[in-house]
């Protein structure tokens, strides 16, 4: 099915007289939220920061888009006012004026006919969000990391409900409200809020950096208070890495955000002691010098490496000699369990046709990996109908990726990396996808969700600049939106 985006011009010209809320205020107001929270203020002042928060969302529209762009992207918000209620999350408040601000804004474009990579997703999400409530309600998943027993109730199923339902409506919102100008502004933003992400991690660690040479898994090192386990706030991090590498060795604009956002990421993932992060950082510079052809990147990464081995930081020595000095895969596997026999054994229980959530009670996923956990509830099939879901968007960014457009090259780029990364990062991940087996929409997934939307709405605007404004029919293969 083919589709059409048409524009209402007198919208555009409005919505362009937005006045776009400054980098150095967001930046001060999100440092007096990160140490309001971090610091455990009381709950009055935090209450004032969210007073705040509101405040400034609702001065425009463009005000509203990013301060809930911000509370959706960074986890520390969860714990805003934790203290007050479990429930009470800043992002479930700033949801409701987000969406009133959307539904009386009027449109920008509007899509004609339905993209079948976009039903894909949808219907990916769709399956996901009721297998992992079957399993929450029914078959004894827990509801956090922290549990390991009995089952989550009705109200804590429809809370991530209601959390995902929160990031679909900000996706198609800003995909229709907001005009090009505002979108690229806006996918910048999520860079800065990639460095106030970094930051607040890397400023947490060096605040307890006696515990990186020694550390324990209960440590609030292993397990961040505000950003959850190492292994899921440093996967973020390569993604958002991943981002600004790639814009930065292939844009002139941005260029001191975007050092900015690559400096800081890379020393929050070293602080991380995940070496699945490590790993992953060097494949991410790896894919895209080759895919780039730009083997500069290659030299950022052994700039990177004299660095590392001059100052010979004691904490990361210490995390890599155990993984160095495996020789055998009895070692590796002592080393990791995620790669060990139950692991393995699990995996290939898990791989039939029939799903077992319907035969047996949820189990610990000893890979800890989304494939595994994903397998275990929808079989054979659904992994099958996934992973054809990520061809059919690898091959649409590979389709950008061959323009002569560099913006849209870039994104082709991004794109293919991103996915690359995605599925075979799962194998070992949870939260390297567009929703996790437990039901929620990963940061990660919006990311890539936000690019995709990103790339069909510049490629529109090039082919309308192209043809004197005639709406256009796309002719990509994936059939974007446009």
């Amino acid at each position: 099915m083919k589709l059409m985006v048409s524009s209402d011009d007198n919208v555009v010209r409005g919505l362009e007289n937005f006045k776009k809320p400054s980098w150095i205020v967001l930046s001060i107001l999100y440092a007096a939220c990160w140490f309001s929270i971090s610091l455990y203020a009381p709950v009055a002042i935090r209450l004032v920061m969210m007073a705040l928060l509101l405040a400034f969302a609702l001065r425009s529209y463009v005000h509203c888009v990013a301060i809930f762009l911000m509370v959706l992207f960074i986890p520390a918000f969860s714990e805003m006012l934790s203290d007050v209620s479990r429930g009470l999350d800043v992002s479930r408040i700033l949801f409701i004026p987000f969406l009133v601000y959307s539904l009386l804004q009027k449109k920008v474009r509007t899509i004609k006919g339905v993209p079948s990579i976009l039903i894909l997703i949808t219907l990916s999400l769709v399956i996901g969000q009721l297998a992992a409530s079957f399993q929450i309600m029914f078959r004894g998943m827990p509801v956090s990391a922290e549990e390991t027993s009995s089952s989550d109730n009705l109200i804590s199923v429809l809370s991530r409900i209601y959390d995902n339902l929160a990031i679909v409506a900000f996706l198609y919102f800003s995909f229709t409200r907001l005009t090009v100008p505002h979108l690229k502004w806006l996918f910048m933003v999520l860079m800065l809020y990639g460095v106030f992400f970094a930051a607040s991690v890397l400023e947490f660690n060096l605040r307890h950096y006696e515990l990186l040479s020694n550390p324990s898994s209960d440590s609030v090192i292993w397990q961040n208070p505000f950003f959850e386990h190492k292994n899921y706030w440093s996967m973020i991090l390569v993604f958002v890495l991943l981002f600004a590498l790639i814009l930065h060795t292939n844009s002139n604009s941005h260029k001191t955000l975007l050092r900015l956002c690559i400096a800081v990421s890379l020393l929050a993932i070293a602080t991380s002691l995940s070496r699945q992060a490590y790993v992953w950082s060097v494949l991410a510079f790896l894919l895209v010098a080759i895919y780039n052809r730009n083997y500069k990147i290659i030299m950022y990464g052994f700039l990177v490496a004299i660095a590392i081995a001059v100052i010979q930081p004691e904490f990361l020595l210490k995390r890599m000699e155990s993984m160095l000095a495996a020789n055998s895969k009895e070692d590796f596997q002592a080393l990791n369990r995620k790669v060990s026999d139950i692991a393995l054994n699990q995996f290939v229980d898990n791989f039939t046709l029939i799903p077992q959530m319907f035969r047996k009670d949820w189990e610990y996923n000893w890979s800890e990996g989304f494939w595994n956990g994903y397998l275990h509830q929808v079989g054979i099939l659904g992994v099958a109908l996934l992973l054809y879901l990520y061809f059919l968007i690898y091959r649409q960014f590979y389709s950008l990726y061959q323009v002569r457009d560099k913006m849209l090259k870039n994104i082709g780029l991004m794109g293919m990396v991103s996915i690359f990364l995605m599925t075979t990062a799962s194998m070992n991940r949870r939260l390297t996808n567009f929703m996790n087996y437990a039901g929620e929409i990963t940061e990660v997934g919006m990311m890539i969700m936000m690019l995709i939307l990103y790339a069909s709405i510049l490629y529109y605007d090039q082919r309308m600049q192209a043809s004197n404004r005639e709406p256009v029919v796309s002719k990509w293969k994936a059939e974007l939106p446009q």
